[in-house]
């Protein structure tokens, strides 16, 4: 709660330092002249750009709003955007555990950078076109927000983001939600311009169905006080079927020892988060035509 007369909350922020202020209960970094927070979460920039959109597929809807979190300036935590990302199921959806994963490719001056200084580990998830699956280092899972429970639901991970399911599974529905938070510290300090791009996905995790897709991003310019541009976001940047970049990033991850849990082919004509496998029925076909056709092949 917000006591308008000091300008202060009355309790800690619930993301702790982590949310950019070393002050806990100051509200805006005593700012409220250029910025609000209508969420109690998030403070957000006056005149920051802003794009929501969302996507009917055939299992329910996948809506989103970005929201650059540092128009300008610089904040403890550096300057970024705050995607949150929802999948809201349909009356006859079936599935039981819903959640997200994304994939994304992030630059500074051009390179390849990767959060904190985990370099190390993270680069090995790379595909060949620098995407990789988006997790924490320790994680054994692609998917925001969710780990597997008792009774083969998947419960809450911790924070804002959580798993969902579908009415038409005989227990209480819910929408699947992500929030993340990307940012850079090093950004607008003449290391180059920053991109951040991704890509997400509402999955399935049971069957490995996509559920509904969006790409989206920001940059900044390398410059003092340079504004967030954001990237994608639109109608047309969502869809059922995930791009290739995003499938490469998924089957690499599906390579590493520590990734436990590995993302599966879906349903036969349903979309999905890895590529489906060559048929080679046609080369059979070829084959046994022209065998008959030299009154067989020799052995």
């Amino acid at each position: 709660m917000l006591d308008p007369k000091i300008g202060r909350w009355m309790e800690e922020d619930p993301d702790g330092f982590a949310a950019g202020d070393a002050d806990l209960y100051r509200f805006v970094g005593n700012d409220p002249t250029n910025a609000t927070d209508p969420t109690g979460l998030q403070r957000v920039d006056a005149n920051a750009p802003s794009q929501e959109g969302s996507f009917v597929g055939s299992e329910g809807t996948l809506s989103w709003s970005i929201t650059a979190v540092d128009n300008k300036g610089i904040q403890f935590f550096g300057a970024g955007v705050t995607a949150e990302i929802t999948f809201h199921p349909n009356d006859e959806n079936k599935s039981k555990n819903i959640s997200f994963i994304q994939v994304v490719r992030v630059t500074l001056g051009g390179a390849l950078v990767y959060p904190g200084v985990g370099a190390s580990y993270y680069s090995q998830f790379d595909s060949s076109t620098g995407w990789r699956v988006d997790h924490i280092q320790g994680e054994s899972d692609p998917y925001y927000g969710a780990r597997p429970g008792k009774g083969m639901l998947w419960i809450d991970e911790g924070g804002r983001s959580r798993p969902g399911r579908g009415p038409a599974t005989g227990i209480p529905p819910r929408d699947a939600f992500m929030v993340d938070s990307p940012n850079r510290n090093d950004a607008r300090k003449g290391n180059g311009d920053y991109v951040f791009m991704a890509e997400t996905a509402a999955i399935d995790i049971d069957t490995g169905e996509v559920l509904g897709v969006v790409k989206w991003g920001f940059k900044i310019a390398d410059g003092a006080n340079t504004p967030v541009e954001l990237i994608g976001g639109h109608a047309g940047d969502a869809g059922a079927y995930t791009s290739d970049d995003f499938k490469r990033a998924v089957e690499q991850a599906n390579t590493r020892p520590e990734m436990t849990w590995k993302v599966g082919l879906p349903p036969e004509g349903r979309p999905g988060a890895v590529f489906q496998p060559e048929s080679s029925s046609a080369l059979d076909d070829f084959f046994e035509f022209l065998g008959q056709a030299l009154g067989g092949v020799p052995e």
